[in-house]
This record gives structure tokens, C-alpha cells and sequence, in this order.
């Protein structure tokens, strides 16, 4: 899997305020690496950096990732279990 990490002047602000949050989100993707593991293919995941992960402490960008973790196994288990109905 790779990471990008966006975190615009726009939305954050300062340089301090972009790299805590770009911080933030690569120790979000680094403590759910396990969970990335599970996942059959690999991707390449682009995290963007809202104003509001700043006010956060970590467990709640891990959440909402883990979440989205575990809609994409969903979606590749339905998406092989149809090729196997095709087969």
C-alpha cells in the first residue's frame, strides 16, 4: 500500500498546523497497517487533511479510516464472489 498525504494552505492554514496534520494522518495509516494487510490487492490511499483533524486526538482519524478499511473488504468480497457466480 502507499500513502499520499494533502494538507493545503487553503484549509489548514499555517505550515505548523499542515504538518501536524499530515503527521496525524500518517500515524493514522501506520496504525492500521495489520488491518491493511487483510485486504487482497494493494491501493494507493490519498488522505486529505480537513481543519477539523486538528481539533482531533488520533483514535478519531483511526476510526473513520478503519471504517473505510472495512468498506473496501466488503466491496472485494462482493466484487469476487460475483466473478465466481460468472464462472
Amino acid at each position: 500500500h502507499r500513502l499520499g498525504v494533502t494538507a493545503s494552505r487553503k484549509a489548514l492554514g499555517k505550515a505548523v498546523h499542515r504538518n501536524r496534520a499530515k503527521r496525524l494522518l500518517r500515524e493514522t495509516f501506520r496504525s492500521n497497517e495489520a488491518r491493511l494487510g487483510e485486504l487482497a490487492r494493494n491501493y494507493d490511499w490519498v488522505l486529505n487533511a480537513k481543519t477539523a483533524v486538528l481539533s482531533q486526538k488520533l483514535e478519531a482519524p483511526c476510526r473513520e479510516l478503519k471504517g473505510i478499511i472495512e468498506k473496501v473488504g466488503r466491496l472485494e468480497t462482493r466484487e469476487s464472489f460475483e466473478q465466481a457466480m460468472d464462472v
